[in-house]
This record gives C-alpha cells, sequence and structure tokens, in this order.
C-alpha cells in the first residue's frame, strides 16, 4: 500500500505541473490583449514559479525513490547554476527572470525525464484528457488574439507571440490521442498559424509535420506498406497545399510574400537583419572575459537595446553567444547535437517516440534560428514536456533491454 501511495504522488504532481503550464499559456494569451502590468501578467508569473517548486519537488522525491541521478539532469541544472554565478559577477543579476524565464523549463524537462523514466506516463490517463482538453482551450482562447491581429490591431507582433505555444501543444496530442483528434488539432493549429502569417511558424508546421510524417512511415511495415504510407503522407500534403492557397487567396494572407522579406532589409515585420547585425557589432568590440563568457542573463535587451527597444536578438544562438559567451554556445550546440544523435538512435532502433522527437527537433531548430527559445521558458515548456517525455522512455527502454539481454530481469 505505501508503494502504491508514493507512486501516485508522481502522477498527481506531473498532472498539476501540466495544468499549470497549460493555464499559464492562457494568462500569456488574455494578457497580451492588454497594456501594462495587468492581472494576467501576475497569474502567469506565479504560475511559472509554482511549477517551479513542484518540478522541484517532484525530481527531490525522485532521487529519494529511485536511488539514481541522470547526468543529464545535472548538467541542466549546473546550467542555470552557471548563469546565476555570471549574471551575479557582471552585474545582470535578474533572480526573479532567471527563475522564471529559465529554471521553469529545465525543471520541467528534469522532472518529465524522471517520470517518464519510472515508466509512469503510458498509464496516467489523466495526462491525456489534460493534454486535449487543455489544448482546446487554448485554441479557443488565442482566436481574439488572431483577428485583432488580422484588423490591424498588433503592429510589433505582440499580441499573436503566443501562438509559438501551439507548436509544443500539437506535438503533445499527436503523441497520444486518437486518430480523429490529432487530425483536428493539425488542422486547426495549421490554419491558425497561416491566419497569423507568422512565418517561423509556417515554417514549422509544413517542415515538423511533413518530417514527422516521413519518420512514421519510415518505421516498420513490408515494403508495400511502405509504399502505401508514402502514398497516403502525399496526397494528404496535396491536399493540405492546396487547402493552404485557398485560405491564402480568399483571405488575401500574405504569409508568402512576408517570408521573400525574411532576410531582406526592407522586412517589414521584427527587422531581424538589422537586430543581428547591432548584436555583432556590440560584441566585437567586447573584451576576451565577455567574449568567451557573455554579459549574463538576458543582456541584449539591457545593453543591445536593438530599435530602441528591450527585446531579444530574435535568434537563440546569438542571443546565448552574448548572453554567456562562448562556453554557453557551447552547451546550446552540445546540447541540440546530443538531442539530435539521440534521435538517430531512436529511429535506427524503432523506436514508438522517434517520429515525435523529429518533430520537436524542428520546432527547436527553427525558433532558435528565428525567434526565442532557450531565453525564454513561456513558449518552450511544452516542447521540453516533449523532450522530456521521449528521451526518458528511451532511456528507461534502454535499460529494459539492457536487462533483458543479461538476463537481470
Amino acid at each position: 500500500m505505501k508503494l502504491k501511495i508514493s507512486l501516485n504522488i508522481f502522477d498527481i504532481l506531473i498532472n498539476i505541473i501540466s495544468v499549470l503550464i497549460f493555464a499559464s499559456s492562457y494568462f500569456d494569451v488574455m494578457g497580451r490583449r492588454t497594456t501594462g502590468n495587468s492581472v494576467w501578467a501576475y497569474l502567469f508569473s506565479y504560475s511559472l514559479y509554482t511549477i517551479t517548486v513542484l518540478c522541484v519537488i517532484t525530481i527531490w522525491l525522485f532521487l529519494h525513490k529511485e536511488k539514481r541521478v541522470y547526468l543529464s539532469v545535472v548538467i541542466m541544472l549546473l546550467v542555470f547554476v552557471y548563469e546565476v554565478i555570471l549574471s551575479g559577477t557582471f552585474g545582470i543579476l535578474k533572480v526573479q527572470e532567471i527563475i522564471r524565464d529559465n529554471l521553469a523549463w529545465i525543471l520541467t524537462f528534469c522532472s518529465f525525464y524522471c517520470y517518464a523514466s519510472m515508466g509512469r506516463i503510458s498509464g496516467n490517463t489523466l495526462f491525456v484528457q489534460i493534454v486535449n482538453t487543455g489544448t482546446a482551450v487554448y485554441c479557443l482562447l488565442v482566436i481574439p488574439n488572431i483577428y485583432m491581429h488580422m484588423m490591424g490591431m498588433d503592429s510589433q507582433g505582440n499580441i499573436i507571440a503566443p501562438l509559438y505555444y501551439s507548436f509544443g501543444f500539437l506535438g503533445l496530442v499527436l503523441m497520444y490521442s486518437g486518430r480523429s483528434t490529432k487530425m483536428f488539432f493539425s488542422i486547426v493549429i495549421s490554419v491558425m498559424i497561416l491566419l497569423s502569417e507568422k512565418r517561423t511558424g509556417f515554417l514549422i508546421i509544413i517542415i515538423g509535420l511533413l518530417l514527422l510524417g516521413i519518420v512514421k512511415t519510415n518505421m516498420g511495415g513490408t515494403r508495400g506498406q511502405r509504399i502505401r504510407k508514402y502514398m497516403r503522407l502525399v496526397i494528404v500534403a496535396a491536399l493540405a497545399a492546396w487547402a493552404g492557397y485557398w485560405l491564402i487567396g480568399i483571405y488575401n494572407i500574405n504569409v508568402i510574400d512576408r517570408m521573400r522579406l525574411l532576410f531582406r532589409e526592407g522586412d517589414t515585420g521584427s527587422g531581424r537583419l538589422i537586430i543581428w547585425r547591432l548584436i555583432i557589432n556590440y560584441f566585437r568590440k567586447s573584451s576576451f572575459t565577455h567574449k568567451v563568457f557573455g554579459y549574463g542573463f538576458h543582456a541584449v535587451p539591457v545593453l543591445v537595446h536593438p530599435l530602441g527597444r528591450a527585446i531579444f536578438a530574435h535568434n537563440c544562438f546569438l542571443e546565448i553567444l552574448f548572453d554567456f559567451g562562448y562556453v554557453g554556445l557551447a552547451f546550446i550546440l552540445a546540447a541540440i547535437t546530443w538531442c539530435s544523435v539521440t534521435t538517430l538512435k531512436m529511429f535506427w532502433w524503432q523506436h514508438k517516440w522517434t517520429p515525435i522527437m523529429a518533430y520537436a527537433l524542428v520546432v527547436i531548430l527553427l525558433l532558435s534560428m528565428f525567434g526565442y527559445f532557450f531565453e525564454e521558458s513561456r513558449f518552450i515548456m511544452p516542447i521540453m514536456m516533449i523532450c522530456g517525455i521521449c528521451l526518458g522512455t528511451w532511456h528507461e527502454d534502454r535499460m529494459e533491454c539492457a536487462k533483458s539481454s543479461t538476463g537481470m530481469r
């Protein structure tokens, strides 16, 4: 009886954390429609603080029960310590921002990694209901933001920014929901991204879902079955392209035209090229110490202040380089390389979560290149849930396979 209660604690904690992650996205969506420090902003911040505390409890209970420590979890936590020490040394120590915008996603990954490695996630039916219901509520809440954007009430893209949550929520749906639910949310979120004219989102939906379909098609089955799967994939892709073209014509959506301006000086969006040039010029003039270790957490909005605004670099790699120097950039590249290599290993062993992990990597890479990722918890929490579940399950399955091959069961 004692063992059963101990295990159920993890289910309860993970479910509460999941609810709060969805709730934080709702608070962010609502807060974008108002100006100033609204109640939604406070609810958003404190929901992330609560998630952080619950993740700490989850990890502590895991260590207490399992008596094992994962290297990946230790490294992630050491990154947080490095950021705090570095930021304090160079006078940009924003404890609340570091906890909210960085520690929250680190601990989310660690918590779901530990939870999945226990083999509990597959039996947590309430988690699936939370994912489906939470995604449905999110889609309903974000519709007014899309409408305000289409009506020209969002010149800087702030109101429509919460659409970045949708990539992670869609990935969670694709992991656990039924076929009809997967299809429904794939269509709904794809249409929302198209209407928002978000260029990075447009690329993520196209490349991410296509890669997911290709990887899934190449897993298992005979040659004839894979050919039939490819034919269905081509038909679905063609229908999706036709529907997208039809929507672009009906609603006069200029996402294609905006894609052409992505790397041009005349970009009417975020002005990425100008922002990148300002940051690179500032970094070139930095001292050797700052080049190696950076200026501290969220230093770009404080020191560079691109375009006269407190905004990020719109490139995660450049942001990390400026904030944490060559050391920080090396860690991020190593982390992405580790995830990529692990995904290839998962594909080699035909692991069930390979397609989802491939999709998550597309989200990580494209948001890192053209938007925000590691520097801000809010948009990447759902992706960290996915990565934690996939990599934690993969770790546990490998351990079970090793025990079976050596007769340790």
